[in-house]
This record gives structure tokens, sequence and C-alpha cells, in this order.
């Protein structure tokens, strides 16, 4: 048979399962799964740590139960897709930097593990390379408790060249380890100055990650430091708003351009999950509140300069989308986000809005669009430079 025609993989039963008219139940047969992959070879399990996570982190993309540290990856239905997730997930468990080239090259788990051993000793660097480029990089912070996935998408439709880094909110840069956002900022920048020395930088963030970005950029700018991208995408702009939580006085500001079907949501959805955090019991003596921390770090943070650079924020249009999580209060306050962020931004706020919720903004397909409008900011700034 030709190559293309071969199964990928073949399902063990037992008998075939009979109708009441002597034929074989079709519909009684188990689903093609890789979940029911058996090899005819012997299985050597693996026997360390690095091996352990590897196996399974690819068992978990695979659907396989069990792989040899000797099998082939590309042998067991790897998909182009999954790779990049595989990277990222064995980068961000293990604090390594693995190359795409390495998983073709090395396709089996002992390989990839004796390599790791071999190559990549475990840095401190919250920062890891996770696409391979020329030129200055583009650092990638996610929303909080994000991690590297998050840009897996991005990644599969972004035409840049440079290089691209990463970062997961792990026990290296915890948020209730820093009293302010600046000084959590500034240990980031520490961090990337490992990585790239000298501008000009190359900023993303996202929700969270963009109110961490834009403070790394003003202390970039305060260094004379050069900035050649700074982009945000559905973040809240650091703007004292009155005696009120910032969150709330930017939810509140949507009542202003009265929207019957937003003020409904808010109304059914919003409102019953203040008030269920306003009576949640508090934490067990010794358990870190994360979540609040962060709100704590972004709640009092207020940019004490301008920004004297271009920005390009992208934010979502919740006016049509018919679920909305009441956890996300930048459902309501998108609207707004603009404005507020030109009170900031002494130069260009070039605003783009997609038709979706804040938590699918880097989802397929809407996350195309994203990339798309990254990549002609870019260009444009290279004409104009």
């Amino acid at each position: 048979m030709p190559y293309y025609m071969v199964p990928s993989f073949f399902v063990e039963i037992p008998f075939f399962p009979i109708n009441k008219n002597g034929k074989i139940n079709r519909s009684a047969l188990p689903m093609p799964s890789r979940r029911f992959y058996k090899r005819k070879m012997s299985l050597i399990e693996p026997s360390n740590g690095i091996e352990k996570l590897i196996a399974t982190i690819l068992s978990d993309n695979l659907a396989i139960d069990h792989i040899g540290v000797d099998d082939n990856i590309f042998e067991l239905g790897i998909q182009s897709l999954m790779i990049t997730k595989i990277i990222l997930q064995i980068n961000s468990t293990l604090n390594v930097n693995l190359t795409l080239s390495a998983l073709f090259q090395l396709p089996t788990i002992r390989k990839l593990a004796q390599h790791i051993n071999e190559n990549h000793d475990e840095t401190d660097n919250v920062f890891v390379l996770i696409r391979q480029g020329k030129g200055n990089p583009l650092f990638m912070l996610p929303g909080k408790y994000g991690n590297l996935l998050t840009f897996v998408n991005f990644l599969n439709h972004y035409k840049g060249e440079q290089p691209v880094y990463g970062i997961s909110y792990n026990k290296y840069n915890a948020h209730a380890a820093f009293k302010s956002m600046q000084d959590y900022a500034k240990y980031l920048l520490s961090q990337i100055k490992l990585i790239q020395p000298t501008g000009p930088y190359n900023l993303l963030g996202y929700s969270f990650g963009g109110s961490v970005s834009f403070e790394m950029a003003l202390q970039l700018q305060n260094n004379n430091e050069k900035i050649d991208l700074l982009a945000l995408v559905s973040a809240d702009a650091p703007i004292k708003v009155g005696f009120l939580p910032r969150q709330l006085s930017l939810e509140l500001k949507f009542f202003l351009k009265p929207n019957l079907y937003l003020i409904k949501k808010y109304i059914k959805y919003r409102i019953p999950h203040f008030i269920k955090k306003a009576v949640m019991r508090p934490l067990p003596n010794g358990e870190v509140d994360h979540e609040g921390a962060t709100q704590k770090l972004w709640e009092n943070y207020y940019a004490p300069t301008k920004y004297t650079g271009s920005l390009l924020l992208i934010s979502e249009d919740t006016s049509k989308i018919p679920m909305l999580d009441p956890h996300w209060g930048c459902h309501y306050s998108a609207h707004v986000m603009a404005s507020f962020w030109e009170k900031v931004v002494i130069g260009k706020v070039a605003s783009y809005k997609i038709a979706c919720s804040h938590v699918d903004l880097f989802a397929e397909p809407i996350v195309e669009n994203i990339a798309k409008i990254i990549e002609k900011h870019i260009s444009q700034q290279k004409v104009i430079a």
C-alpha cells in the first residue's frame, strides 16, 4: 500500500461484536483512538525524573497511556500544531530552553532527557525562549497566573522574525513576594537584561501582564532605553479614578454609555459575583492569597509619569457577546480602555477592537487577528523610522 494509506495505528480487540443478523456490529466497535495503541516491541519505562516528566507531557498531548523512552515521537502520531505546545510545556515545566530543532533531531524521550541533562542547566530566569529567530527579542507576559501556553496559538500565526521569550508566573516571580508593581517590574527587567542587555526592546502584555509591561516600559524610558514595541492586549491604564476601588470605578463608567445588553449582564452576573466575594471565608493560616496579591499590585499601581512613546492597544468588544464570565471585569471596562490610556501616554495610542470576550483574545481563531495587527504595526513603525 502507498505510505499515505497505511493507518497511523491499529486498535486491538479480543473479538468482533456481532449483531442479531450475524454481521459485524460496526456501531459497537471502539472509536479509533491512540489510547488503544499497542506495541509489538517491549516497552522501556522512563527511569528518572526528567524522562518521567517528558513522558507525562507527551502522553497527555498524544493521548497515549504509555510511551517508551526509545519510541520515536513522530511515529506515534504527533501533529505539527502539537509540537510548539509540547516544547513550551517541557521548557516551562523543566525551566529549560529546548528548541524546535532539538525535538526533530532527538525524537525519543531518552535522547531528549540526555540532551537536557548535558546542555540545559536549571536557571532562575523566568523568561523562557519559546521561538528562535533573529534580531531583538519579543518579550511576552500573560495575564495573572498565566503561562507560556497562552501564546501557543499566537506563535502559530505570528510571522515576525525575532526570537520570542515568554514568562510563566511560577515560584520564581510569585506576585505575593513583591510590595508594588514598580518592584515587580524592576525584577522582571533584571531578568530581561540577562537576555538582552541593551535596547531597543519589544514588549507585549496581556491583561495583568499588560499593566506590568507598561511599568517596565516606564522604567526603561527613565533609563533612556529605546522601546520599539509596547503592545498591550486588554489591559487597564494605571490612573486614579476616585474614592471607589479602581476596578469598580472602571466598570461603572459603562453606565455613562448605556448599553442595555451589558447592563443586564452586569446585574445578572457581575453584582452577584461581588456579593459572593464579599462573604467568602478567609484563607487558612499559611495559605497565600495569590489572587488578592495580584489585585493589590494592580489596584495600588498609578503611573508617576507619562509614557512618551507610542502604544498599541488591542481590546475586546463585548457588546454582542452571548456569554460573559462574571469573574472578568474587563468585559465592562473595555469600552473606555483607550480613553484612559490616552491620559498616561504622550505619543500616539493606536487602538483596535475585536469582537470577542476577554478570555478569548488569544484563542483560535481570534488570535490570528492579533498577530496581523501587531505585524502591521511593526511594519508601519519601520517605515516611520
